[in-house]
């Protein structure tokens, strides 16, 4: 869950500002941007960075469920928003890469934006869930 107080600011040269909500080096990415989308994106085995951005808007101020779900075995990236389908990719993404660091970064994007707000009740799981599972993970903090 995340609520965030104020979106990224917007760069000078134009281009969309990000914050990290969670990071694990450059090889898992949860960021959310100034258009008020949120991407989530992984290294995959051939050192490439597959993801995507959502389709659905996050609305700051209010909190919001994140789950972003990796299948070997389909090989497809779903992203789910407060407990609906908002981005979706599939084939051939190759599987996940090893870890390059074990130290999980709340907050701080690796090129130096924060995120202004408050994360709660991370779960990081080794299993592709179904959206049955995603939706019963989604009950709001209270406030």
């Amino acid at each position: 869950f995340f609520r965030c107080d104020d979106l990224p600011l917007g760069r000078e040269d134009g281009s969309l500002g990000a914050a990290a909500l969670l990071s694990i080096g450059y090889d898992v990415l949860l960021r959310i941007y100034s258009s008020k989308v949120v991407y989530a994106g992984f290294r995959n085995n051939n050192g490439d960075l597959i993801g995507l951005f959502t389709t659905k808007e996050i609305v700051p101020g209010e909190w919001h469920h994140l789950a972003a779900v990796f299948s070997s075995e389909t090989q497809s990236l779903k992203v789910y928003l407060d407990g609906e389908l908002a981005g979706q990719s599939i084939g051939p993404t190759g599987n996940l890469a090893p870890l390059k660091s074990e130290t999980i970064v709340l907050g701080d994007d690796p090129d130096g934006s924060t995120f202004t707000g408050e994360i709660a009740d991370i779960k990081i799981f080794t299993a592709a869930f179904e959206p049955d599972e995603v939706d019963s993970l989604q009950k709001k903090p209270k406030e």
